[in-house]
């Protein structure tokens, strides 16, 4: 059994909406939308910070 401390948590929280972040718009560039479309979707429902979300749902409206 594995135990994660909070912080451990919280930086692979963090680490997972960064990547996603990146992600989308590669896969986007690569013609693969839907999965584009689940990656902003995923880092918007894990993003902490309440500004982030927003500007990633403007964004997602732009690229898709």
């Amino acid at each position: 059994m594995v135990h994660l401390m909070h912080t451990e948590i919280v930086l692979y929280s963090d680490y997972n909406t960064f990547a996603l972040r990146l992600s989308a718009p590669l896969l986007r560039a690569n013609g693969l939308r839907e999965s584009a479309d689940a990656a902003y979707q995923r880092a918007i429902g894990l993003e902490p910070d309440p500004a982030v979300p927003k500007f990633l749902q403007r964004r997602r409206k732009v690229e898709l």
